[in-house]
């Protein structure tokens, strides 16, 4: 895969907290979050900032917000 950048699955993996790919592909579907950088093959692709924004939401989720 590309050098610094992770799948969703790899995402998922890297930030726990029952972070599943739908539930990503739900948030960019509802417009909440930009959608992705794609691979030549359109593999949805991350980066380390997007790790940390979705372990700031699955912490607020868990704190109930």
């Amino acid at each position: 895969m590309n050098a610094g950048y992770l799948t969703i699955k790899e995402l998922t993996d890297a930030v726990g907290g029952n972070l599943t790919p739908r539930m990503v592909r739900h948030y960019h579907q509802l417009g909440l979050l930009p959608q992705p950088t794609r691979s030549p093959s359109n593999y949805c692709l991350y980066n380390q900032q997007d790790v940390i924004r979705w372990q700031r939401i699955v912490a607020l989720k868990q704190q109930g917000f």
